[in-house]
């Protein structure tokens, strides 16, 4: 869920699973996602859970 919960029950969690993730700019049969996409608000990117 975006944006990421900012409660204390997250912090210092041994484990985090993140489904349904944009890992790249390219999707399938070529379909590119470009940054106005709403997508983007609702889905990670791969750069945001690794910053998380």
């Amino acid at each position: 869920m975006k944006p990421f919960p900012d409660h204390l029950l997250f912090y210092k969690a041994d484990v985090l699973i993140i489904g349904n993730t944009i890992v790249g700019d390219q999707l399938k049969e070529g379909f590119v996602l470009d940054e106005t996409n709403d997508l983007r608000k609702e889905l990670f990117v791969m750069k945001e859970i690794v910053e998380l």
